[in-house]
């Protein structure tokens, strides 16, 4: 028999019909609701490949591969196609159209692989072989089930097996046929927090169409924590959306954009959520230890179309860690991908690069495991010997004349050097040199962070840490950070240059009205040539403006998965847009002189001037900080570039452009080496990868979140900017919610940088999630002279659109 229908199947049946078979059964046995399907045994894989004479084949082929290990993925590669090549019995065929025909008439069924070591405790199967949706004409039947075989054999999971000692005689697969569930809400259930360990807590995440959006991360979800035993909602996280991965009648599945309408609100309404809850339980407790569960919603029913055990479950991430990411998360508000975590290490790096230097060792906060799971670490400061030498090392690292003169040879260098790159024609390069290429600006990015240590951040910390304590003298109200108020550096240039764009199309009712509401749907480069053709001038402003600043993006420390202006344009008007409608800049350009008058007054003129040309160099170093950053946002975008260029050379290696957010710095190089190396085994850790973005999301939205148990309505934070105001909050999401600020709204949101600035002229006050009193937030609503609380957790989640708040940015609270 070489077919057996899941409502026969038990855990006992293992062996017969894989570890996937094996707890379909267990759940319909308990009264889950599974979708109808059978399963082909690993008797049907075994006679297969015996009546194709194909296992002496893979005998010979596996030999050869052990002794030469770097040609794996080739001889995985030939025996795959042996076993795509070879023919179905006519007695085996027949007893599958049997069995596919009792589902229905052509029904559209999923044929998803089921090794017969998948999903044990003991080992992590999951994810190595092959899963088709949509299949929905028995021919097609037939060849998928030959694929999913010959997914026993990639390169991973032959090398996975042999580094875990299964006896490769021994090995065998399965595969599940079950009724495709065309899903109106999917996602995933962990019965334990994945993040915290908490087994008080089961963890959702949801998002429309199919579950694939959320298994393989292409889709942002939503994100319930939930009380278990009351399926209370903890917690609540609005996902993207953008997207919904729905039937397709030729490739099986494809995606479809969301309306707004419905981005803009929650999957799961509270019965979904009830429902969802129990079930979890109810699987739970069957099988006795926790569980990872995919599932559908159509016509009200909820399905469950995959259970298995959580391995991976760690210890819980402790206070210290949490407050690591939180300071993570200010300069990295959203989760990375596997390919920027590599270049967001640069910068932690170089800072420990100058800490040893002065005599600490400095450990790494994060971490990423090879599945592309997240690992939080605490900060630790180490002393070594060179530490005895810190006085000396001080006065070296304290030189300002040595300081400004380094800093102004590396970065009139650098600007060179960034020229150069900008310059070059990547179309003209080979594969192989576009890997060079990009391995020569991740070295320049290496440099840059060096010299931002040390010439600008390490002494603007030391010596602000002295300015302040004097400062405190002659007002006690008065910190660092005042001082940092009518300085023109790089954020104030740039919004100065783009709040005179804003005013000429404010100014010319034509392009008022062209920015305002007709280029909402149209190309971006009919957009430009509209520009060029109707108002030629302000062509060429804009064109000026994107030559100079166009790397700017709405993620300064995001790398590869942010857009630029130059890569965006249509957020650059948008910017533009904001801008018609705020008011002209209203920095309180007195107030550094305020000050200064103040020290004089203090100390006296001849004494007050060894103070003040402190404050003058420390005014330097932000400004030489920030200019820093803005270099890094340059070399980042110019890698977008070459991946995008890489992307164009290899089309037949990724399924989407997207996917190769995926892979890390370092698979991209051996990439462009050599491009047909190990394919199958980057698709699988693809695959992988996804799956893990989901706790990453997870593991971000948890530690966003520091202060859970509220008293009175007060959330804290720290004060970015001093003044006490109400009014009514307005909670921004992104870029593309900026129109929802109204003049005197108080702004609510996890985070701003430069791209923001323009809100700060229409809100009376800023509240954000994360951040601290040199975040971005902070410098520009001191300019503006608004107050400001930071780094307050969780604002965005707890407060709602007009809510009436007070902002006390003297206390570091918001009243609601």
């Amino acid at each position: 028999m070489y077919v057996v229908d899941l409502n026969h199947v038990r855990k006992d049946d293992i062996l017969k019909v894989g570890g996937k078979g094996a707890n379909l059964g267990e759940m319909i046995k308990a009264g889950i609701n599974v979708p109808e399907g059978f399963c082909i045994t690993s008797k049907a894989y075994s006679s297969y490949i015996e009546e194709n004479n194909i296992h002496t084949k893979i005998e010979e082929l596996l030999k050869k591969a052990y002794k030469n290990e770097d040609k794996l993925d080739i001889y995985a590669g030939k025996i795959q196609e042996i076993i795509i090549q070879g023919k179905i019995s006519e007695s085996m065929k027949h007893e599958i159209i049997e069995y596919y025909t009792r589902l229905g008439k052509n029904i559209r069924v999923a044929v998803r692989s089921s090794a017969t070591t998948e999903d044990l405790l003991e080992a992590s199967f999951a994810g190595q072989q092959e899963t088709f949706l949509n299949v929905y004409k028995i021919e097609d039947v037939f060849d998928k089930i030959k694929r999913c075989w010959a997914s026993l054999w990639t390169t991973r999971a032959i090398k996975y097996r042999q580094q875990m000692g299964f006896d490769k005689e021994k090995i065998s697969i399965a595969i599940v046929v079950q009724i495709m569930i065309e899903g109106q809400i999917s996602g995933v259930l962990f019965t334990v927090n994945p993040t915290t360990n908490s087994k008080n807590e089961i963890m959702i995440n949801s998002a429309y169409g199919l579950g694939e959006g959320v298994v393989s991360g292409t889709v942002t979800p939503d994100t319930y924590i939930c009380l278990k035993n009351k399926s209370k909602v903890l917690k609540k996280y609005k996902g993207s959306k953008e997207i919904s991965i729905v039937y397709d009648n030729v490739k099986g599945i494809k995606s479809i954009e969301n309306s707004k309408e419905k981005r803009d609100a929650f999957t799961l309404n509270e019965n979904y959520i009830k429902k969802l809850v129990s079930t979890g339980i109810d699987i739970e407790k069957y099988y006795g230890f926790p569980q990872d569960i995919e599932w559908t919603i159509k016509n009200d029913n909820l399905y469950i179309l995959q259970s298995r055990a959580i391995t991976t479950l760690k210890h819980n991430v402790t206070k210290i860690a949490k407050n690591t990411i939180n300071n993570f998360i200010e300069y990295c508000p959203v989760v990375p991908y596997p390919l920027d975590f590599q270049p967001l290490l640069i910068m932690g790096e170089e800072k420990a690069n100058v800490f040893k230097k002065i005599g600490m060792k400095m450990e790494s906060e994060l971490d990423m495991k090879d599945d592309g799971e997240f690992v939080i670490k605490e900060s630790k400061l180490k002393p070594t010997i060179k530490i005895l030498k810190i006085p000396f090392i001080f006065k070296k690292f304290m030189n300002e004349k040595n300081n400004i003169t380094e800093t102004e040879k590396f970065n009139k260098n650098m600007l060179l050097r960034i020229q150069k790159l900008e310059n070059k024609k990547l179309s003209n390069c080979t594969l192989q040199e576009l890997g060079i290429l990009l391995q020569d600006i991740m070295k320049i990015i290496h440099e840059i962070g060096y010299v931002r240590f040390r010439y600008s951040i390490f002494p603007q910390v030391i010596l602000g840490k002295i300015i302040e304590h004097k400062l405190k003298k002659i007002d006690k109200s008065l910190t660092e950070y005042d001082l940092l108020s009518g300085l023109k550096y790089k954020t104030w240039l740039v919004n100065k240059e783009l709040k005179e764009l804003s005013q000429n199309a404010k100014d010319n009712r034509d392009i008022h009205e062209f920015i305002k509401n007709e280029m909402s749907d149209k190309d971006e480069k009919i957009i430009m040539n509209e520009l060029k053709e109707k108002w030629p001038g302000y062509y060429e402003q804009v064109k000026k403006f994107l030559k100079k600043n166009g790397w700017k993006s709405s993620m300064s420390y995001i790398p590869f998965s942010t857009k630029s202006w130059n890569e965006d344009l249509r957020g650059f008007l948008f910017i533009i847009k904001v801008m018609m409608q705020s008011e002209k800049n209203k920095f309180d350009t007195y107030k550094y002189k305020n000050i200064e008058e103040k020290i004089i007054e203090k100390f006296g003129k001849h004494k007050s001037e060894k103070f003040l040309k402190q404050i003058g160099v420390y005014r330097y170093n932000h400004v030489k900080r920030e200019e820093s950053l803005y270099m890094i946002e340059t070399c980042y975008g110019l890698s977008r570039g070459i991946v995008k260029e890489i992307l164009i050379r290899i089309p037949n290696v990724l399924e989407s452009e997207k996917d190769i957010l995926y892979l890390t710095l370092e698979e991209i190089y051996s990439v462009c080496k050599m491009p047909k190396n190990n394919i199958e085994e980057l698709k699988k850790k693809i695959c992988i990868r996804k799956r893990a973005r989901i706790k990453n999301m997870a593991l971000w939205n948890n530690c966003e979140f520091i202060d859970e148990k509220l008293d009175c309505k007060i959330l804290k934070g720290s004060s970015g900017s001093k003044g006490r105001i109400s009014g009514k909050a307005c909670i921004v999401n992104s870029v593309k919610e900026f129109n929802k600020l109204k003049k005197g709204d108080i702004l609510v949101c996890k985070f701003t940088d430069p791209v923001w600035t323009p809100l700060f002229s229409i809100a009376k006050a800023v509240v954000t999630d994360c951040g601290g009193p040199l975040s971005h937030s902070a410098i520009v609503a001191r300019e503006y002279g608004i107050p400001a609380v930071l780094g307050v957790g969780n604002a965005t989640v707890l407060l709602k659109d007009g809510d009436e708040i007070v902002v006390d940015g003297d206390k570091g609270e918001v009243i609601f």
